[in-house]
């Protein structure tokens, strides 16, 4: 039961995230707002589905936890917020889950909303390939990798394929003007630099954990 709640986020974002890809191409055409009005439902229900899956699937009805009362209660959801996070910065496929997921969502909004109104802005990105959304998705991975490297785990390198792999496909399925050769490039070779890295901090962190127990 605990494994099901603390892979709730994954699931609910990929599944989102997944059926967003497959639908958005036809279903935007139809919808007011179009992609950004999608993108933003999706990033919506992610965030709902996930909050309702880790409210639901717990210990609720335990009796010992239902006696506990709110401290216990409050106390409860702060260890589960720690857990949860323990257990992406430990796991690799479900950090690779939950980072293709978001990267799917956001995307798309990126894609709706700045490739449409800052085109003229990075007009020569745009002649080479380099889409503004991909120059802001590039970033909130870089951001997001960086974060967690002070706290290094499996759900680095985890996170860093499964956030490349959603941005790649988002692009490429909404997006029928790309250079897809250009943005598979681009993707892998970020990736690639950031394990890269991560693996240089893990070496580095091991070596000051063995001097410090010598």
């Amino acid at each position: 039961m605990r494994l099901y709640r603390l892979s709730s986020p994954a699931i609910a974002f990929t599944v989102i995230g997944a059926l967003l890809l497959l639908l958005a191409p036809v279903a935007q055409p139809t919808v007011r707002g179009g992609l950004p009005t999608l993108a933003g439902y999706a990033l919506a229900l992610q965030v709902v589905l996930t909050l309702f899956l880790l409210a639901a699937i717990d210990d609720l009805q335990d009796p010992k936890m239902l006696a506990a009362g709110r401290a216990q209660a409050a106390e409860n959801s702060f260890d589960i917020r720690r857990a949860v996070l323990t257990f992406y910065v430990g796991k690799g496929l479900p950090a690779a889950s939950l980072g293709f997921g978001v990267a799917a969502s956001m995307t798309a909004l990126a894609i709706g909303v700045l490739d449409r109104d800052l085109a003229d802005l990075y007009h020569y990105g745009m002649l080479v390939g380099i889409r503004p959304s991909e120059i802001a998705m590039s970033a909130l991975l870089l951001v997001t990798a960086v974060a967690q490297l002070r706290r290094l785990g499996n759900g680095f390198f985890g996170w860093c394929g499964g956030f490349a792999l959603g941005s790649v496909l988002a692009q490429v399925r909404l997006d029928a003007t790309v250079a897809v050769d250009i943005t598979v490039l681009g993707w892998t070779v970020l990736t690639v630099a950031l394990w890269v890295l991560g693996g240089l901090a893990g070496m580095v962190g091991s070596r000051r954990r063995r001097s410090r127990g010598a």
